[in-house]
């Protein structure tokens, strides 16, 4: 019962479609026959415009529009225009005067040269424009309205296709050989060897004297734009013009078997309008049918299958050029990329890259084409010049770009794909450690040297104190002629800023680098075992891009959560007894310093300073600096660093002169300032704190 239901409804709406294009066509024929009827002759002084309209495919809407001018001795110049009623912009058709002429003017939608001109029936050119002589203004006004009901009446001549291959099949099938003057041109058109929106254009051009040039197109359908699809006019020649999408070099292009650059472009002849007009249609219904296909990149096994796969030898410019990709699964996915090329006089020249997965950035994944040649690039997180390279096994400078060369574009596609599915696959956590005992386990264990090229060098790091913690860092070099130099770094890592610390190259190795917080130079800094200025930064050498990012980490850590308590007095007898403890002598490159605080009459508020200092040759200059501490501005108490020197500073209040100096015995000028030396930085900054805790106290 349902099926005869069906039946009968399929028939009814059948026979409503059916009256309704019996209506259209016969509403169609009404309006031609009436446009047929209204163009006529037309005499503009001795001169005669014999016009008329055929009707060449009424179901179509085709028209051929014939004007002959017969002068005042009967001489005759005919030329027609053969059009298609649908290819009509109707909001071009206008009445418009010229001297003594008349007429309404037809122009074609986005001005394509979709008429054909013809001159004493010959065919002309083709042209975007045509116009049709009337003898009043109210002809004219009919004659235009007649064209504006005509033209949505008529279904445009193109095909219609359901799917991309059913396009494809047609286009296959209709590019064929053209004759153009003297010479013969074979087109031909294929797809789907691998995929169905891959295709290529073969043409093979053969003049008068039988000299034949064969030229071949292999493209995506998916690169083709459709927005640019058009007819292009040369003479009498009609052509489609296809072009790639933001006119990117995407078309492999060959010239008698011999590759040439890319290009982006590519011409096939049409028979005529009607040709070119199903090719675009053809190629449009293709481009909005197909659907790229990536091949399957769930696993990461997948993945690095097809890149290993796809990474192969390759002949360009008539050399052999030898690529391959190794990887180890794990900890980053450690990759190795190898490619040779033979030099000027054919010997191999091999680059090595070796670099983490973990490490590329995923995002700026792209490929480039120049000339003949396609790359697959992959550049390293912020540029960072994580990539270990070497030439002929000679370790060179670290780099950040990988370039792999690739056969076709669409394999290009694919190649991205597939390292981007394979870098998600491989990110890592950064290290992690428990404690801070951990980290300076690894960095101690980690941080070793490594031979490069002639020159050795031997690293070290440990911990001189754990509360606070303080770290030493020694980097020793020794070149191919023996000579050895070494420089050491001492801090305090939790004066580090985390937020400084990066990874820069220095040529053959990496840094891993820190600031200071502030950029104050805290880093106490040894030359061949001789003090230098104090800097404001650490560079920890790396020979490896995972482990400068574990160090990295590590540092990191350690600048976070190394901060030692603050120290607190209870009262300013115990902050006075750390700082006599505290601040003691020092020496430097044959300076020796003698200093020693001392309470007057025992009252922890009135400090004596004694600084005796002996230069090189044994001379010795002795000072004394008395004050009170309530004297002393607890705000401007602060610690300061200049060259290799570390002093702890005191200043009176509103710089008033309070401090009273001697010099050898001498009584100087009252001063207002008061500095104490001190070995290092953390020190300096206990006993600052305790001097602001000591003038609290004796403030009250």
């Amino acid at each position: 019962m349902k099926t005869n239901f069906l039946q009968i409804f399929c028939i009814v709406v059948l026979s409503v479609v059916s009256i309704f294009d019996a209506k259209s066509q016969d509403k169609l024929s009404q309006s031609l026959a009436s446009i047929k009827e209204k163009v006529q002759d037309v005499q503009i002084d001795k001169s005669t415009y014999k016009q008329s309209i055929d009707v060449l495919d009424e179901s179509k809407g085709k028209l051929n529009f014939v004007s002959v001018l017969v002068d005042e001795k009967g001489k005759t110049a005919k030329e027609s225009f053969e059009f298609y009623v649908s290819d009509i912009d109707k909001n071009t058709i206008i009445r418009k005067t010229s001297g003594k002429k008349l007429f309404i003017s037809l122009s074609i939608n986005n001005n394509q040269k979709f008429i054909k001109h013809f001159k004493e029936d010959k065919l002309d050119s083709y042209t975007n424009y045509l116009e049709i002589l009337l003898s009043g203004a109210d002809a004219a006004t009919e004659l235009a309205n007649l064209f504006k009901t005509a033209i949505p009446l008529v279904s445009s001549g193109e095909k219609g296709w359901n799917t991309n291959t059913d396009a494809l099949s047609w286009l296959k099938n209709n590019i064929s050989k053209i004759n153009s003057g003297p010479a013969t041109v074979e087109q031909s058109f294929s797809f789907g060897d691998s995929k169905d929106y891959l295709a290529s254009f073969t043409v093979k051009k053969t003049d008068q004297k039988n000299v034949s040039m064969e030229e071949k197109y292999e493209f995506s359908i998916l690169d083709i734009d459709k927005k640019n699809l058009a007819v292009k006019i040369s003479g009498t020649q009609l052509s489609v013009l296809v072009e790639t999408k933001g006119n990117e070099h995407y078309i492999k292009y060959t010239k008698n078997n011999e590759p040439q650059s890319f290009d982006n472009e590519f011409e096939i002849i049409a028979e005529d309008i009607d040709q070119a007009r199903n090719i675009i249609a053809a190629f449009s219904t293709a481009i909005e049918k197909s659907k790229s296909v990536i091949p399957d990149f769930s696993s990461m096994q997948k993945s690095l299958d097809f890149i290993t796969k796809n990474t192969t030898e390759l002949t360009l410019e008539k050399k052999t050029l030898s690529q391959k990709i190794n990887f180890t699964p794990g900890n980053g996915t450690k990759s190795i990329f190898t490619y040779a090329e033979p030099d000027s006089k054919g010997k191999s020249i091999e680059e090595r890259y070796e670099f983490y997965l973990s490490d590329i950035d995923a995002n700026s994944l792209n490929f480039k084409v120049s000339g003949k040649k396609i790359t697959v690039v992959s550049i390293s997180k912020n540029k960072t010049k994580f990539i270990k390279y070497y030439k002929d096994n000679a370790l060179q400078d670290f780099q950040n770009e990988v370039d792999i060369l690739t056969a076709d574009i669409e394999t290009s596609r694919e190649m991205v794909e597939a390292f981007k599915a394979a870098i998600k696959s491989s990110e890592t956590q950064p290290d992690t450690w428990k404690n801070i005992g951990d980290a300076i386990t690894y960095l101690t264990s980690t941080i070793k040297g490594e031979t490069i090229g002639t020159d050795i060098f031997k690293l070290n790091f440990s911990s001189v104190s754990t509360e606070p913690l303080n770290v030493k860092y020694v980097q020793g070099k020794t070149d191919a002629k023996g000579i050895s130099g070494e420089q050491s770094f001492e801090f305090y890592p939790y004066m580090l800023d985390p937020g400084t610390v990066k990874i820069g190259s220095s040529g053959k190795y990496l840094n891993v680098e820190a600031s200071v917080n502030n950029k104050k130079a805290f880093v106490k800094v040894f030359k061949e075992g001789k003090q230098q200025a104090f800097d404001a930064g650490i560079e920890i050498m790396a020979f490896d891009a995972k482990q400068a990012q574990d160090i990295a980490e590590a540092i990191k850590y350690l600048a976070g959560n190394g901060k030692p308590k603050d120290k607190t007095w209870a009262d300013k007898q115990s902050a006075m007894k750390f700082i006599t403890e505290n601040v003691g002598d020092l020496k430097s490159e044959g300076n020796e310093v003698k200093q020693k605080i001392e309470l007057t009459n025992n009252d922890p508020c009135k400090i004596s300073l004694t600084i005796s200092t002996s230069d090189d040759k044994g001379k010795t200059t002795d000072e004394i600096y008395e004050f009170a501490l309530s004297d002393m501005n607890k705000l401007m108490v602060d610690f300061k660093v200049s060259g290799k020197n570390v002093k702890v500073t005191l200043s009176c209040k509103n710089k008033e002169k309070l401090v009273k100096v001697y010099k050898n015995g001498a009584q100087q000028a009252w001063g207002t300032d008061v500095e104490i030396g001190v070995n290092d930085v953390e020190s300096a900054r206990n006993i600052a704190e305790a001097f602001k805790s000591a003038i609290i106290q004796c403030e009250k």
